[in-house]
Parts: structure tokens; C-alpha cells; sequence
């Protein structure tokens, strides 16, 4: 039996914070696709295929002037339908629904829409039918705003008539040896060869949701890692790390899921109440400073040390007082807040804070003059718990203290870099230099604090001392891997004891622009576009081989305007799921608040081949173009590199390609590893944050491409660690982050494996990185479900009709 230790926190909150950050694509001038208005009227129609008893596909299809508005659809049965007088009847009946659902989720309703509809023709799975019964599948278009802009469109058909006999389904769920904190779960299914998910959820995760939309909700991100076959179940060891609450109902539920079908039973919920709390409750005691314990660095940590005797088991978390106070006013309580989001303290942390002067925990990489919240929560041997608050800002930090000055000099401009000199008065000073976009010191004019302190956020170390990053003396260095025909700015300011001393002195440079390859006329051009499937071997988080498959797409271009750019190039592309499980289009980012420019930059996953005379193919190895760049906070800036998995090095010299060998029918591509001084250096996908490389997938063999036939039917990734992410619009602590000097290897710092919540133990104390975003305090779903990454989005692959 595979114990599944895991923890999945339902996000729904998270939508909510996550997507204010940026503009609307209506707030964008380079948007050119404008979002209807609610004098627009688009036209959609619907149709239904693959027809079971508990299940059907719904297909969406705009007319041509509607190809770029959004559309919700949706399944209900004809008897509710035709309670309503008409279409608009319903319709104004459907929105209201809508409504109360967002309420139910405490979103917005645009938050909640924006994870609901869709654009363009999309085929949609629905399950959980009921057999021979009447529906109506439906569509209309909708805005964010909730502004209906077609009318309603229908198209009615019948599900298949059930079978029940005694190969179908079912469960028995066993629940015994409860305690406080433990208990014994065994699921037994009736039959060895289905598989289905089982988990546990307090009762309260249940309420106000059909069992149809319960099972919808927990299936949105379900792997077929998770799926059990046969009996399984959670014995109490399984509780010693995740430990119930006392005086608590859970239900343990179940049913059976098919990774290609979807649900395939309803479900079958076993109620049980872990004994109540004893004892008392410990007392706690939080003292804060700004800086870490000696005091340094006061603008960008803050230390909160606790003391609470008698604690056998604590949680912590840290997040930005007006994010904590949001969602309090939700409804959210202080003690769901930090059980859904907090760290657990080790039994060393344990030990040290219950004796005097407690548990220090530093918290970095924080904004200047910013109030923020920690919130902990210790428990005693009896069960009962005291939860506790302590609020604390950070200095503003230091304004100019001396007269130091810089005298920048940047020259010798090329496609790739320049030359860059500073001469700083006081040649023993401390100060800090970068070179970053040009456009950052244009888009912080007149708010210089505001640019020194996204500076340091963006730029800090993993040890969390900005004053690391800082030179003394004369520079002069070169850079030679930036982009080209770009502005870039050289930025410098003096910093000492933890703050800023100086306001910040700039000076712009351009790179000079590429001059045009010459075209190339190959027949592979459209010889090898089409639908491919890619296998690679990687190595998983425990660091064993594994076959890793997904889906791409080879094409001229991602859409119309990236077509002309690429063939100018010579450039085919790659795109799809490529390892990740999320694939977003320039449109989708331009959705989610991207300039049209950088989105055709941002876009991903994708890889470029380049077709060379002589049908020479090779594939794009360095960082001249990004693999993916849409969670840059989360992932960093993501490339496709060569990489030594014996040595950990990687090498992004400019230039760098993988060579491709095409077989002789056109319809297999290997993409070799690249060699370096005799080392093998396979494709891999690293990410560059301000705190080092880390590896997303680390490549130990050539990556394989067959082309499909028969069809484009998806096969399913497998070995991704990144499932689930949210595009989110950089914000200034990971937008600002420092161009890297002339360098071509680098070694990894860490490997991501599928978690960004970083903590980092230093001696005695517990450093750790913010809190990007809170989830609702509402009761989690599911309890021993994992997700890699709190950015998920909040849509359904596989939907359930409206009850």
C-alpha cells in the first residue's frame, strides 16, 4: 500500500488576491482585442457528442465576428429548463445563479467568471449525469463584468440508459481507532479493477455544495498518482504528521475517477468526530522587532520571537496586514487563516519555544515601510489551542547620509551588451549597481524610494543580506548576453546598515539591433509542422530516472502575428503543455494584464527550432528567448538549457543550440544534448529568480518527438511538477531584478520541486520568505491531496451540470 502524504489547500481566496495584480486587457492600448460591450451581440452555437449515461461532451463554436469573446456554457435537464417561460427567462435565472455561487466561493463575480468562461471553440467534458434523462446543453456570451452579450443558444439530447448490476462501483468506508488527533481509515471498493479517489474533509468543506459539485471541485486537479485500485486507506501513522482537530467532523469520502472519463460514481461519504480537546490551552507571547535578531536589514525583515510553554505542536505564518484584514472581513476567522496557511515549527523549533526567551522567526525579503501580520497558532497536549496576532512594520529605510556621488560611464555598445565604468566618490562606501530595463526608471520617475526598494526586494540573496549584492570602488565590466535593440539602464545607490544612503544615479544605453538573417527555402517548413508527442527521461524529486511525456505543437507561429516574426528568423515553434500543464497564449496573457509586446516575449511553454541550409535543424539552447515568463515570483524567468545532470553545471552561452536529427519519413525528431569539453549537456527547463537557478525539469537523455497520426488525441503529461499555475503579471520585487554579468556556465542553486513556499533554517533561527498570498480560511476539500504551486487557476477541466 502507497501512503499518500500530501496536503491540498482549496485556493478560491487566492483567485481573488492573485489576479489584481496587473491591468485588464481593456486598461491595455496595445490590446487589440477590445472586451464587448453590452452593446456588442456575438453568436455561439452548441453542440453534443460522445453521449454516455453519466457523461457527455459539449462543443462551443463562435461565428466569426466572435471568435475573441468570452462564453460560459453549461448543461441542465429539460424539466428544470422548461419551468422558465423562455431562453431569457432562464438566462436572467442562470445569472442569478452565477451569482450566489461566487458568494458561495466568497469571490467577486467577475473573479468568479474569469475561472468560468472561455474563448474561441472549446469542447467541454460533462459528468455526473444522470441515466436516460433529458438535458439541454446551453451557451451565451458573458463579459467578466457579467454583461450578457448573445443570446442564449441550446441544444437538447438524452443520456444512455444506466447500468446497474454488480460490476458497478461502490464503497465501503470503515473509520475506527479515533482519537483527538488520529484515526484508522480503510476504503474497500467493490471490485479490484476501477479506480477511484478517496480523501477526508471536515463536514463544514460540504456545505452549501451538491454532491455533483463537490466531486467537480476536488476532480479539477486530480493526477493519476492520487487514484487508488483495490482496498487502500490511512492508518493513524499517517496523522502523526497531519494531524486532525479535536472535537471535529470529518467526512471520509470517495468515488470512482478515470482519467480519461472523468467521475464515474457518485458519492459515498462516511461521517466520524475525533474526540474533544483536554487540558489547557498554552499561553502565548509574541515580542517583535524590525531586522533580523541583531537588528540589520530593518527595512526588508522583520523578527517575531515566541514563547508559549506547553506547546506540543505550532503553526506560523507571515502576510501583509491589509491581505489578512481582506479576508477577516470575508467572514474568515484568525485561526482558519493560519491552519489552511501556516509552516509547522520542527520538535527543534518545538523545543526552543517553550523555554524563555522563546522561538525567534525572521521574515525576509519584505517591502520598506509595510505593515504585515503574523499569525501563530500553538497547540497543547490535550488538543486545545490558542491562536495569537502580532502586527509590525517595516522601517521606510534611510534617506541620503553623506555626499556620495557616481560618475557612470557605458560605451562600446553592441547587439549582445556594452561596457560599463563607475566611479563612486568615496571608493570605500558600500553601494549597490545592476543594469536592468530601461524602461524601470521611467515607469518609477518622482518615486525614487519606491525604485530602491523594488530594487532590493528583487535583488535580494538567499541569505537575505542585501548588503552581499553591494561593491566598493571602481567597476568596469562587460556584458555580453542581453537582448538586442533594447534600452538598458545602469543603476546605482549607496547602501549601509541594513538601509539605502543615497538616492539612486542612472544612465541609459541601447544594444544595437540584429541585422536580418538571410531567408532559408527548406521543405521543412511544412514538412515537420503538425501535432507531436514528446518523451524525455528526467529526474524526480528523489532524484531516480523517469520517463517524462507531453504534448506539443510544431507551427510557423503561435498565432497570425507571430508567424512573420519567426519565418524572418527561420524559426519553427513548439508549443503546448512541455512539462508544464499550463499553456498560455499571447491572447491569454494579454487577458490577464500583459502588454501585447511582452506577451508575444512571455508566452509558453515553447521551444524554437531554427532551419539552417542544407535542412540543418537545430533547437534554441540559450536566453535569447524565454521558455515560459508568466510567474516569474514563482518560477523565475524560465529557458530551455543545456545542463549536466552529473555535475548540476549548465551552460546559456549565446548561441548555444541542440542539435536535431529529423528521420528519413519526417515524423520523428530527436533533439540530442548539446557537448561542452566532452560533457553532455541535455535539455532541461531551469528558471532564474533573484535568489539563484533552479532546475524545473532536469533532462538525463535526448528528448524524443513522434508524430501523431490519427488524430491530435492528447496523451496524458506525465513527471510534471508544475501543474496548475496562474499567470500572474509581475510584480515590482520580480520585475526588477538585475541583469547577470558576462557568464556562460552557472550551477543550480535548488531544485523546485513543485514547491515555492522556501523556508530557510539559518543556525538558530527560522528565516523565511513572506507569504505571497493567503487562502481562505474555508475548510479544505481535500486533506492528503499535494499541489505543487499556490497559484492555481480555479477552472474545472471536467464540469457537472447545474442542479
Amino acid at each position: 500500500m502507497k501512503w499518500k502524504f500530501y496536503l491540498w489547500t482549496f485556493a478560491t481566496a487566492l483567485a481573488a488576491l492573485a489576479v489584481t495584480s496587473g491591468c485588464s486587457s481593456s486598461d491595455d492600448p496595445d490590446d487589440p482585442i477590445p472586451p464587448p460591450t453590452p452593446t456588442d451581440q456575438y453568436s455561439f452555437s452548441v453542440s453534443v457528442s460522445d453521449v454516455k449515461a453519466n457523461s457527455a461532451l459539449v462543443t462551443v463554436t463562435p461565428d466569426a465576428k466572435s471568435t475573441q469573446a468570452t462564453w460560459y456554457c453549461s448543461v441542465v435537464d429539460k424539466a428544470t429548463f422548461d419551468k422558465f417561460a423562455d431562453d431569457k427567462a432562464y438566462l436572467a435565472d442562470d445569472l442569478a445563479y452565477l451569482k450566489k455561487q461566487a458568494e458561495n466561493e466568497k469571490l467577486t463575480l467577475e473573479n468568479y467568471l474569469k475561472a468560468k468562461i472561455e474563448t474561441g471553440t472549446k469542447a467541454v467534458p460533462f459528468t455526473l449525469l444522470d441515466p436516460s434523462t433529458d438535458y439541454y446543453a446551453y451557451v451565451y456570451g458573458i463579459t467578466t463584468a457579467g454583461v450578457v452579450t448573445s443570446p442564449l443558444a441550446k441544444y437538447a439530447f438524452k443520456t444512455e440508459a444506466g447500468s446497474v448490476g454488480p460490476d458497478q462501483l461502490t464503497f465501503e468506508i470503515v473509520v475506527s481507532n479515533i482519537t483527538k488527533f488520529t484515526a484508522d481509515i480503510q476504503v474497500t471498493p467493490s471490485n479490484d479493477n476501477d479506480t477511484y479517489y478517496f480523501d477526508y474533509a471536515p463536514v463544514t468543506a460540504f456545505a452549501g455544495k451538491t454532491d455533483a459539485e463537490f466531486i467537480a471541485l476536488v476532480s479539477e486537479d486530480l493526477e493519476a498518482e492520487y487514484l487508488s485500485k483495490g482496498k487502500d486507506g490511512l492508518p493513524t501513522e499517517f496523522f502523526d504528521e497531519n494531524n486532525l482537530e479535536p472535537g471535529t467532523e470529518y467526512y471520509v469520502y470517495a468515488f470512482g475517477y478515470d482519467m480519461q472519463k472523468g467521475a464515474t460514481t457518485g458519492l459515498t461519504k462516511e461521517k466520524f468526530t475525533t474526540e474533544e480537546a483536554t487540558g489547557e490551552a498554552p499561553e502565548v507571547t509574541i515580542t517583535s522587532a524590525q531586522g533580523d535578531p541583531s537588528g540589520a536589514n530593518p527595512t526588508t525583515k522583520l523578527t517575531f520571537t515566541v514563547y508559549a510553554p506547553g506547546s506540543v505542536s505550532a503553526l506560523a505564518v507571515a502576510a501583509k496586514k491589509s491581505d489578512v484584514d481582506a479576508l477577516l472581513a470575508k467572514g474568515n476567522t484568525l485561526d482558519e487563516l493560519v491552519t489552511y496557511n501556516g509552516d509547522p515549527l520542527s520538535a527543534e523549533d518545538l523545543a526552543a519555544l517553550v523555554v524563555q526567551p522563546g522561538k525567534s522567526i525572521t521574515y525576509i525579503e519584505l517591502t520598506p515601510g509595510t505593515e504585515y501580520s503574523f499569525l501563530f497558532k500553538a497547540r497543547g497536549e490535550g488538543g486545545k489551542s490558542t491562536v495569537k496576532r502580532a502586527d509590525a512594520t517595516t522601517a521606510t529605510g534611510g534617506g541620503p547620509v553623506g555626499d556620495l556621488t557616481f560618475t557612470i560611464t557605458t560605451d562600446n555598445a553592441t547587439t549582445k551588451g556594452f561596457d560599463v565604468s563607475i566611479v563612486p566618490s568615496d571608493l570605500t562606501a558600500p553601494y549597490f549597481w545592476g543594469v536592468f530595463s530601461g524602461t524601470l526608471v521611467d515607469n518609477y520617475a518622482g518615486r525614487d524610494a519606491e525604485l530602491i526598494a523594488a530594487i532590493i526586494a528583487g535583488n535580494m540573496p538567499p541569505s537575505g543580506d542585501f548588503s552581499e549584492m553591494c561593491d566598493t570602488g571602481l567597476i568596469e565590466d562587460s556584458f555580453s548576453t542581453l537582448k538586442p535593440n533594447t534600452e538598458y539602464a545602469v543603476i546605482c545607490f549607496g547602501y549601509a546598515n541594513g538601509a539605502a544612503t543615497t538616492g539612486t544615479t542612472s544612465t541609459k544605453i541601447s544594444t544595437l539591433a540584429e541585422k536580418p538573417k538571410d531567408p532559408v527555402n527548406s521543405p521543412l517548413f511544412d514538412e515537420l509542422p503538425g501535432e507531436w508527442t514528446a518523451t524525455i527521461t528526467t529526474v524526480d524529486d528523489q532524484g531516480q530516472d523517469e520517463q517524462s511525456t507531453f504534448d506539443l505543437t510544431i507551427a510557423g507561429g503561435v498565432d497570425d502575428n507571430t508567424q512573420p516574426i519567426y519565418r524572418a528568423q527561420n524559426w519553427l515553434v513548439g508549443y503546448g503543455s512541455i512539462y508544464f500543464q499550463n499553456f498560455y497564449t499571447p491572447a491569454a496573457l494579454v487577458e490577464a494584464g500583459w502588454p501585447a509586446a511582452d506577451a508575444i516575449l512571455d508566452y509558453g511553454p515553447k521551444i524554437f527550432f531554427e532551419i539552417a541550409e542544407g535542412d540543418v535543424v537545430t533547437v534554441l539552447a540559450d536566453k535569447s528567448n524565454y521558455f515560459l515568463n508568466w510567474n516569474t515570483g514563482s518560477l523565475g524567468e524560465v529557458y530551455l538549457l543545456g545542463l549536466d545532470p552529473v555535475s548540476t553545471y549548465f551552460n546559456y552561452a549565446d548561441g548555444n543550440v541542440f542539435p536535431v536529427t529529423v528521420s528519413a519519413d519526417k515524423n520523428t525528431l530527436t533533439i540530442n544534448p548539446l557537448t561542452i569539453d566532452g560533457a553532455a549537456y541535455y535539455p532541461s527547463i531551469l528558471g532564474q529568480k533573484s535568489t539563484g537557478w533552479v532546475a524545473h525539469m532536469i533532462g538525463k537523455s535526448a528528448m524524443t518527438l513522434t508524430r501523431k497520426t490519427g488524430g491530435t488525441t492528447s496523451v496524458k503529461a506525465s513527471g510534471s511538477k508544475f501543474g496548475n499555475l496562474r499567470p500572474v503579471r509581475s510584480s515590482a520585487a520580480s520585475a526588477v531584478s538585475a541583469a547577470a554579468l558576462n557568464r556562460s556556465f552557472g550551477v543550480l542553486s535548488s531544485v523546485m520541486n513543485g514547491s515555492v513556499r522556501n523556508a530557510r533554517p539559518v543556525d538558530h533561527l527560522m528565516l523565511r520568505e513572506i507569504s505571497t498570498a493567503l487562502e481562505a480560511g474555508s475548510a479544505s476539500v481535500s486533506l492528503k491531496k499535494a499541489v505543487g504551486e499556490l497559484h492555481r487557476p480555479q477552472r474545472s477541466a471536467v464540469r457537472t451540470p447545474r442542479r
